[in-house]
């Protein structure tokens, strides 16, 4: 199942089952039932974060995951560290996953990475650290443009609007929103996937209306 799909509040550890696995040595399963059973609560996460619980079942689950060479799992261990971190509102211990998520990841595999410098540079938005939003966003869009990933340079377009909207740069902010236009119009789509045209009108004329622009506000 998709790591970002999963509501880990709802998972409980059994301990009977752990001590199957460990006794069965069916070891992969185990990193992996670690990993997601552990650490998934408000109280617990705000205890790691202070430096005042350290994240053991976690740990072991990460560390035999390495032994066992799983990229795989190590990139989903961190993907779930991303979702319940960001879920509790700590967005600013969550880069740190996606630094390790960006050092295994294949390079190879282009568009996987450049979704990773996009969520890399949503997540620094809403650490209200707009210069480095757009630094990771751009990165993203160097690798989208020579393999001509049209939809996926839109998708960073719209990430860097909500950057310039939340920074107060709203003339930047128009003139992305107006590209995605030219670019969904271009590839004959009524869209983009993470936002609606419905949405993206929202956005410009929320920006036309900051930048005192009533009329054009109004347009939209």
């Amino acid at each position: 199942k998709d790591a970002f799909a999963i509501n880990y509040s709802k998972i409980q550890m059994d301990e009977e089952f752990v001590k199957e696995l460990r006794k069965h040595k069916f070891y992969n399963t185990l990193a992996y039932y670690l990993v997601s059973c552990s650490d998934n609560d408000r109280e617990t996460i705000t205890e790691i974060v202070e430096g005042n619980r350290i994240p053991e079942r976690f740990n072991e689950g990460v560390a035999i995951g390495r032994k066992l060479g799983n990229q795989t799992f190590l990139l989903f261990s961190n993907t779930k560290s991303i979702v319940v971190y960001s879920d509790f509102g700590f967005y600013r211990n969550v880069s740190q996953f996606y630094q390790e998520k960006l050092k295994i990841s294949d390079d190879k595999m282009l568009s996987r990475r450049a979704h990773l410098y996009m969520g890399m540079g949503y997540n620094e938005t809403i650490s209200e650290n707009f210069q480095q939003a757009n630094t990771y966003i751009n990165q993203a869009i160097s690798i989208l443009y020579p393999i001509k990933d049209a939809e996926g340079i839109a998708e960073c377009l719209y990430n860097l609007a909500v950057n310039g909207l939340c920074c107060r740069d709203f003339h930047s902010a128009a003139q992305y929103i107006h590209t995605i236009f030219k670019v969904v119009n271009q590839l004959g789509y009524e869209t983009i996937k993470i936002c609606n045209t419905s949405k993206l009108q929202g956005m410009l004329a929320l920006a036309y209306f900051r930048e005192n622009n009533p009329y054009r506000s109004h347009v939209y």
